[in-house]
């Protein structure tokens, strides 16, 4: 359990609070989870991502993909106090027109932010298909592809049908490095999780073949970073559920209220002394900012880096010039899908990193690549998917 004085605990209040102030500032947003979680978010940007606040897409950066994507506001504020080229005046602009912070994370707005999260439980999904990704290309390039994929999910992404899917898959896969942090608060929008909701989570999630670990205390910084390190050592995708209270240190703590109720300007003040922070004019304190600086610096400094023949190779992988194929008067005279694996074979001889499936129907459309077997936990060099009948998730995995 992290002291009152330590340097983490005014870190996260502070984290608590100027997300709390950006709300109040726009008129919108959801207080709840920000107060909740801003722990989690701690622990994962000071301690754990692999990340390079001044060259966001280093390539062998940890994936961080925030499913809950009414957090926003603490995401920002994470990202602004981890160095992220996020302003004081980009947090005062929280969710105004053609800001780069909006109401829900938005990538290639936001510095940082690595998947667009609107709807809950297809983030899960983004998740499931980078740590796929990952699998995949370090099977080809082992220097240069060595990280993991986080993601924060809550009792609504869980709810949806797409996180079944989802999940299902990534633990048919053994996605080993995929670690899914679980907001587990037990309360929604309208009303406690159990008047829509009585699934045991971590009983199904068992099922699905993941490890689970439980963090009774969502305020244990400890406990969760113990957690975090055990799930890293798992050969299979790890959920932890963390023990949260909705609107922590609040005025509606616990309340389903917390949720999407700005707090006023006097519950503003209230929270600053119970939070024992001040902030003004959404300027965090330096010592904070060079604190996180210097957490993030010490893992890159320890990130060994490919040889430039490595980095070459893979590059080039990436970099394959595309030369439409034609279809020859033979070839017109066949079912559409037989032309369509024919050129599917021609696109993939010419893009190494070109892979996928289709949802157990590949007898039927012929989607496959024939010169490849199947992507498993046996095999991730194979450039075959086998979604099974999971199309909902299948859209959202490939699209991470």
């Amino acid at each position: 359990m992290t002291t009152n004085n330590s340097i983490e605990t005014q870190t996260i209040n502070t984290l608590r609070l100027l997300s709390n102030q950006m709300i109040t500032k726009a008129g919108s947003g959801h207080p709840g989870i920000a107060l909740g979680a801003a722990p989690i978010l701690y622990e994962l940007y000071a301690n754990q991502l692999k990340i390079n606040p001044e060259n966001p897409k280093m390539i062998n950066r940890d994936r961080f993909v925030l499913s809950a994507g009414h957090g926003a506001a603490l995401l920002y504020a994470t990202l602004h106090l981890a160095g992220f080229n996020i302003s004081s005046d980009d947090l005062q602009a929280f969710r105004q027109p053609y800001s780069i912070t909006p109401g829900h994370p938005e990538v290639g707005v936001t510095p940082g932010v690595e998947a667009t999260t609107g709807p809950l439980g297809q983030g899960l999904g983004m998740a499931v298909g980078m740590a796929m990704a990952e699998e995949h290309l370090r099977a080809h390039h082992p220097e240069v592809i060595n990280h993991y994929t986080y993601a924060l999910v809550g009792d609504g992404d869980l709810m949806e049908g797409v996180s079944h899917e989802a999940a299902s898959l990534a633990g048919q896969q053994q996605l080993e490095r995929l670690i899914v942090l679980y907001d587990d608060n037990q309360v929604s929008l309208d009303g406690p999780k159990k008047r829509t909701d009585v699934t045991d989570n971590i009983a199904r999630f068992q099922s699905y073949g993941w490890q689970t670990l439980q963090v009774d205390d969502g305020n244990d910084l400890h406990a969760i970073h113990d957690a975090i390190e055990i799930a890293k050592k798992s050969n299979t995708p790890t959920l932890i559920a963390v023990k949260t209270v909705i609107g922590d240190f609040g005025p509606f703590a616990g309340l389903n209220k917390a949720h999407g109720t700005p707090l006023q300007s006097k519950d503003l003040l209230d929270l600053s002394r119970n939070l024992n922070v001040t902030i003004e004019n959404f300027k965090v304190p330096a010592q904070l900012l060079s604190d996180m600086k210097k957490r993030i610096g010490q893992r890159l400094n320890q990130e060994k880096q490919p040889s430039l023949s490595a980095l070459q190779a893979y590059e080039l992988s990436t970099a394959g010039k595309l030369k439409l194929p034609t279809i020859d008067d033979d070839l017109k005279q066949q079912a559409g899908r037989k032309i369509s694996k024919n050129i599917l074979q021609k696109f993939a001889q010419q893009l190494p990193n070109l892979w996928g499936g289709s949802a157990d129907l590949v007898a039927s459309t012929n989607a496959e690549i024939v010169e490849s077997d199947l992507f498993d936990a046996q095999n991730r060099a194979g450039r075959n998917i086998a979604f099974g009948v999971r199309e909902f998730a299948m859209g959202a995995v490939m699209n991470g």
